[in-house]
């Protein structure tokens, strides 16, 4: 052997420098052979202590290396880019299918009516576990749910529909479909018990969120919160491990940009039935409004209703009283302009007030002295010209003539009293009439009990000023047999409101 000169010491050093290049790139042979040739020649240049030709194939190898490497760098950032793309595409791709399952769920018979009572049955509970299970096994198999070495890591559909299934059935369904889930996942890979909990965990947490809410059509929001906070538990037992070889600012941005995602992807679920149940209830309330108005037509139009008013302002102009015959006359065509001219949704307070007005004094004609009515009306002179929803009092009134004083042979007495405060409009309408069982008003609202031609104002009512004004500002009703009824409401001064 020979001592080695500091020439050579340097063309070795690039020499084994591009020796390992060569393989840390694992070039294929058949695209390579001519620079693994130059990489050879410059060895066995060395070897005979050609130095020259040695450095210049190095040179020329080292050259087409580095060409090689840049485009690997450049490859490899484009493919890091696409993977990306595509999985922004398979996120996009399971929230359409999430929104699908959402509005097919709602869509289904069996379930819309329930959905739409605020309350799922047990059996629909029980099945309703079973199918969500069955479509995330489904999921899995149609590779929706990135199962294989990277199962879970990214956007977990499973975990998505349970915490969806059990925000609408609860514990029931969030512990059947969440185990069942479990069971499958364990099945998967026995080894990791971490992701099978993670299900299970899913189906408490949607269901514990359903006992804080009972109307479905406000579930979206609650629905993010909830589907979060279990995305929230996925990124931690996914990116937690990883703790200490990532910084600490991408650990928290992966784990909350998984956690918005799988919160989104349960809101969609939620919204998409929400916003259905919502048009169901608006086009509801928009029949029962046109029903209203036709009963009220209808009631103000049947014949005795007319001949009975007739015979009243007869009697009143037999007995010589004409001017109070005009009257009547008068405040007849007023009420019937009111019902026949009346186009909009709202109307002032004192465009109300004058129909009540209307029509008391003649039913007061009619009853004589069997019907007394007291009015305390304490209101801004300011709020008589602000709007309320059309046919929200006078129904009320009519209601406590009919099926209040005219049931008591002695008649009674109805009592309309308006208050406001700080822009809020306080109404109460009191009879003293034989009253009713006031479990049937909260059946009423509740949908449980059938509309007659009372119910179906009384409800539709209620339910414009919930839809309107929010809950809790709808009608409440006192009553019991023989201790008569009183019905109050809250309505916040508009400048108008259009919708019925």
């Amino acid at each position: 052997m020979f001592a080695a000169s500091p020439a050579k010491d340097e063309v070795l050093a690039r020499y084994e420098k591009a020796v390992a290049l060569t393989e840390e790139l694992r070039l294929p042979e058949k695209d390579s052979e001519s620079l693994r040739a130059k990489i050879r020649e410059a060895g066995e240049s060395l070897m005979v202590n050609d130095l020259a030709n040695a450095s210049d194939l190095l040179d020329e190898s080292m050259v087409a290396l580095e060409v090689i490497r840049r485009d690997d760098v450049k490859k490899g950032s484009a493919d890091f880019r696409l993977e990306w793309l595509e999985t922004y595409l398979n996120v996009f791709r399971w929230f359409a299918v999430i929104a699908l399952l959402g509005f097919l769920f709602e869509r289904w018979p069996f379930y819309g009516k329930m959905l739409e009572g605020n309350r799922l049955s047990l059996r629909g509970k029980v099945l309703l576990g079973l199918i969500a299970s069955a479509v995330s096994v489904l999921l899995a198999v149609f590779d929706l749910s990135r199962y294989g070495e990277s199962s879970w890591m990214f956007f977990d559909v499973q975990l998505v529909l349970v915490t969806a299934v059990s925000l609408y059935g609860g514990l029931v369904t969030g512990l059947l479909s969440g185990l069942l889930v479990a069971a499958f996942r364990y099945f998967l890979k026995a080894d990791d018990l971490v992701y099978p909990l993670l299900a299970l965990g899913a189906g408490i947490t949607g269901g514990f969120f359903s006992l804080w809410e009972r109307d479905f059509r406000r579930y979206a929001r609650r629905a993010f919160v909830a589907g979060t906070l279990t995305g929230l538990g996925h990124g931690i037992c996914v990116y937690g491990p990883s703790a200490d070889s990532v910084s600490a600012g991408y650990l928290v941005f992966a784990v909350a940009f998984l956690a918005l995602l799988e919160g989104t992807g349960v809101y969609l679920f939620a919204a998409v039935i929400s916003g259905v149940l919502r048009e169901k209830a608006r086009r509801r309330l928009q029949y029962d409004f046109l029903k209203t108005r036709l009963l009220l037509l209808h009631s103000q139009l049947r014949p005795h209703f007319l001949f009975n008013t007739l015979n009243t302002i007869a009697a009143v102009c037999g007995n010589g009283d004409a001017s109070a015959g005009e009257r009547l006359v008068l405040r007849l065509s007023d009420f019937l302009r009111h019902t026949f001219d009346r186009k909009e949704s709202s109307v002032t307070l004192k465009q109300e007030m004058s129909f009540v007005d209307a029509y008391l004094e003649i039913e007061s004609a009619r009853f004589g002295g069997r019907l007394k009515v007291v009015r305390d009306l304490r209101v801004s002179e300011a709020a008589w010209g602000r709007f309320i929803p059309i046919l929200v009092i006078q129904p009320l009134v009519e209601n406590a003539v009919k099926h209040g004083v005219s049931k008591k042979p002695e008649g009674g007495t109805i009592t309309i009293r308006l208050t406001e405060e700080a822009r809020v409009l306080k109404c109460e309408i009191i009879d003293d009439g034989p009253g009713r069982d006031e479990q049937y008003f909260k059946e009423l609202f509740a949908g449980k009990a059938a509309a007659d031609d009372v119910g179906i104002g009384v409800r539709n009512i209620h339910e414009r000023l919930v839809q309107l004004h929010g809950k809790g500002r709808g009608l409440s009703y006192e009553s019991a047999p023989g201790k008569g009824t009183r019905v109050r409401f809250e309505i916040p001064f508009g400048e108008r409101e259009e919708n019925p």
